[in-house]
């Protein structure tokens, strides 16, 4: 066992939402340790596999245009962007999760968003244009209501890193290889440490506050099984494997209530051919809603489209593992190729001049696939089809219908996707206040401990809209590292 050390506070992991959290503490004056279990080219968690976007509120082109100084003048004119209000983002918040979310961090965290972005933007981690996120209208791109518009420079792989490098220039000590074992509790019951393990060597780490945010337990498949349910031991982890949900149990074991849905997760349709664990952003398949998803039944089984991706993905990955085999296959024609998000280059797509040669090709029914595409093409209804906006293109007279953007499948060749479960993150934790607070049982909170990121429960309940995860971060990072930075009750001031 090494020596006993002290610091003013302890961050127990290395992404988004701890380097938030670290940055601001050091910059109260706090003297501050940053631990990762991981090694420092897969430190920072499910940060790492994001695009490094994240929603906030804004007022379009007059607020964001002075940002994409990544492209030339004469691109940004061609650029539209829609205003997005602090109602809009609480409101689709609370819809995607049926009212469901904590309604008071909620709120903190849409009222605080835009000031979250322009603490990044001060950091000088510089931005890219989120292409990916934009609809092609003509010659110009149209980013929205609710779209994200720009990535930090390098993606989430780049946001972590900088973030990581900004800590660290700020005075944080990191210390990668280095997992949290114990929090170690005083006989009051406040949290006053942790005990670390490197390199096979154990170390008791005091420390005023303590702040875990080293993600939930997307990564364990045990858990998995035990709170997801049946069969989710075998999904693919499309994000970072080292979120096994070991620090969640240490909170647990000190007295932290648990909240939010348990049995619920970001899980996203994948290509089928990605990799067990860490597949990461390109093997998404968001482009769902130009086309039609089909089980290995050859029927459909969602309402592909429901609303815009960044809305329905997130649960898309839950309802595709309930299919036959845990598989399905996004069907297109030819009409919608060039619609389709980039990450689609990086699979080849099953491809048939004819209904019946891709069924063949699938090895699905082929009459009862030839069927749904006949049933689904004469219930597609007359009017405009309009990709920037909810068009109410929608089909009636189905079991599903689909609610916008229908097109009848007909015009060759036709390619289909095939596509599967991609678990990114949970959403069941710990319960914290808007300081960032691990509360007990009784809703007090635990004298020292601090959580932020996806081990904090409440925030989604079976749904979650795209970008909102790395906003709380950020919001609820910075709340906690100022919190937990307190002398005697007063803020150090630099």
């Amino acid at each position: 066992m090494k020596q006993k050390e002290h610091f003013d506070v302890v961050v127990i992991g290395a992404g988004i939402a701890a380097s938030a959290s670290a940055i601001t503490a050091v910059e109260k004056g706090a003297r501050v340790l940053m631990i990762e279990k991981a090694p420092k080219s897969e430190a920072g968690g499910n940060g790492r596999y994001t695009g490094g976007g994240f929603r906030i509120v804004h007022k379009g082109n007059s607020e964001l245009y002075d940002y994409m100084t990544a492209i030339p003048e004469s691109q940004r004119q061609l650029i539209d962007i829609n205003e997005y209000t602090e109602d809009e983002f609480y409101s689709d918040i609370m819809r995607v999760t049926n009212g469901m979310a904590d309604a008071s961090l909620t709120e903190m965290i849409v009222k605080e968003s835009n000031k979250a972005f322009k603490w990044v933007d001060s950091l000088n981690l510089g931005w890219d244009v989120n292409y990916d996120m934009a609809t092609r209208v003509g010659e110009r791109m149209v980013f929205t209501q609710g779209a994200i518009p720009l990535n930090v420079k390098g993606g989430g792989e780049g946001f972590v890193d900088s973030m990581i490098e900004v800590a660290i220039k700020k005075g944080v000590e990191v210390r990668f290889e280095t997992r949290a074992a114990k929090l170690l509790v005083d006989e009051d019951g406040a949290v006053c440490g942790v005990r670390t393990i490197s390199k096979g060597e154990g170390q008791d780490i005091y420390a005023n506050s303590v702040i875990i945010a080293a993600g939930g337990f997307s990564a364990n498949a045990e858990m998995r099984a035990r709170y997801l349910g049946k069969g989710w031991d075998l999904v693919k982890v499309r994000g970072s494997k080292h979120n096994t949900g070991e620090v969640i149990k240490m909170a647990l074991d000190v007295g932290a209530q648990a909240t939010g849905e348990w049995s619920g997760s970001h899980c996203t349709q994948i290509d089928l051919s990605a990799e067990d664990v860490g597949g990461g952003l390109s093997t998404d398949r968001k482009s769902y809603t130009y086309g039609i998803l089909v089980n290995t039944n050859g029927q459909r089984f969602f309402d592909e489209g429901e609303d815009f991706h960044g809305y329905t993905y997130a649960k898309l990955g839950r309802i595709t593992r309930d299919q036959p085999n845990g598989i399905a296959f996004q069907v297109f024609d030819s009409k919608v190729f060039d619609l389709l998000m980039s990450d689609y280059s990086h699979q080849t797509p099953v491809e048939a001049n004819t209904i019946e040669e891709l069924a063949e090709k699938l090895d699905i029914p082929v009459e009862t696939f030839k069927k749904t595409v006949e049933e689904y093409n004469t219930a597609v209804q007359d009017g405009p089809f309009n990709q920037a906006k909810r068009d109410g293109k929608h089909t009636e007279g189905l079991a599903i219908n689909k609610s916008n953007w229908s097109q009848k499948i007909d015009q060759a060749p036709f390619r289909a996707y095939p596509v599967t479960s991609g678990i990114t993150f949970t959403f069941g934790g710990v319960k914290v206040n808007k300081n960032g607070q691990v509360l007990d049982v009784t809703d007090q909170p635990i004298k020292g401990l601090y959580a932020n990121g996806e081990l904090v429960g409440g925030f989604y309940i079976g749904n979650y809209p795209g970008g909102s995860g790395i906003v709380r971060n950020l919001v609820l990072g910075r709340k906690a590292g100022k919190h937990a930075a307190l002398a005697d009750g007063m803020v150090k001031t630099n």
